[in-house]
């Protein structure tokens, strides 16, 4: 399966429906997780947050 986005730690597969959690590997730990977008209105933009 192809990640949706990728950042340094992370790969972001897809939006589990009617919730606002992704599913996500988690590369350093070898494991997927579940994260959400968070909005950061210190740097006024959207990050990802480990549940």
């Amino acid at each position: 399966m192809k990640p949706r986005e990728e950042t340094g730690r992370y790969r972001i597969y897809f939006r589990i429906p009617f919730t606002i959690y992704f599913l996500c590997y988690d590369m350093t730990l070898r494991k997927y997780v579940l994260m959400r977008k968070v909005w950061n209105e210190e740097w006024c933009h959207y990050m990802w947050k480990k549940i």
